[in-house]
């Protein structure tokens, strides 16, 4: 058995990688086990506004198992739920776990879980490698799972799992490749356009073609995926028409800033006009006396 346990800033970008394609809701606490990325991240978010100080407040945590395990999905649950449990010692609260069905020789489950507990606090990210390795090997001895290799094609399935949802991420917002390579500097990796796409991690020079995260993410993908955003966006601008011209709306405006000045001057003159009349009733009292 494997874990892998890693910080993520963006639930909506984890949510839509772990559905975008088919999948399975296997479990879930304190939120309802349903297929639906934004009110998963709606649910999220409530609690993530009590502690805006935490930047990374998602934990995504990958469950591998090998090849000779045999695992249904009521025993796959049991095994997820022992994890949380004694990774986080009980204090794990909000969470999902989702498996991919069509990956059978990779035997897998994924858990999107809430760092920020009701209270406003950060869950502990401290040794999460250490931690992982001494929990994966006691849970293979109780549920009798084979022992795997946590350092076999770590770092360069790390880095796809990251990018996956990087890309996700940013092709979310972008309309251009420009923009697109902008976002993804923004999270230390670079981007290279040829024939094809390669994403350069900044920190160690490693490398990963678009087309081995998922064909999606090849060069073509991508710049479909952008151009149909762009037109998302023309769509919506024809949508918004105005329902009345340009010289229509600005005589509106200008009627009703007349309509406001006659009316202050109205009201002016009213109150001199009285002002005037107490001013000579006032004069012909002091007449009066006078006589």
């Amino acid at each position: 058995m494997i874990a892998k346990v890693e910080l993520n800033h963006s639930i909506s970008g984890l949510m839509n990688y772990l559905t975008n394609k088919k999948h399975l809701v296997m479990d879930s606490n304190e939120v309802l086990p349903i297929s639906d990325p934004k009110y998963i991240s709606k649910e999220f978010k409530k609690r993530q506004y009590f502690n805006s100080r935490c930047k990374k407040q998602n934990f995504h945590i990958i469950l591998s198992f090998g090849n000779k395990d045999k695992i249904d999905n009521e025993k796959l649950d049991t095994i997820c739920r022992d994890f949380i449990k004694s990774f986080f010692e009980g204090k794990a609260e909000q969470w999902i776990a989702i498996r991919h069905p069509d990956t059978q020789k990779h035997k897998h489950i994924h858990i999107a879980l809430n760092r920020i507990t009701r209270d406003g606090k950060a869950l502990e990210t401290s040794y999460t490698g250490r931690r992982s390795l001494e929990i994966c090997r006691k849970l293979e001895s109780k549920y009798g799972l084979q022992q795997l290799s946590n350092t076999k094609g770590k770092n360069k399935n790390k880095m796809k799992s990251e990018l996956k949802i990087i890309i996700e991420q940013a092709l979310q917002d972008c309309v251009e490749l420009e923009s697109f390579k902008n976002e993804l500097l923004k999270s230390n990796y670079k981007v290279l356009t040829g024939r094809g796409i390669t994403f350069v991690n900044k920190t160690n020079g490693a490398k990963v073609k678009g087309s081995a995260i998922a064909r999606e993410y090849s060069l073509q993908g991508i710049k479909d995926r952008l151009s149909l955003n762009q037109q998302n966006i023309s769509n919506s601008y024809y949508l918004i028409e105005p329902s009345r011209s340009l010289k229509d709306l600005t005589e509106t405006v200008l009627g009703t800033a007349e309509e406001l000045l006659n009316s202050q001057q109205t009201q002016y003159h009213e109150e001199q006009e009285e002002l005037n009349r107490k001013k000579k009733k006032k004069k012909n009292k002091r007449k009066g006396k006078t006589l």
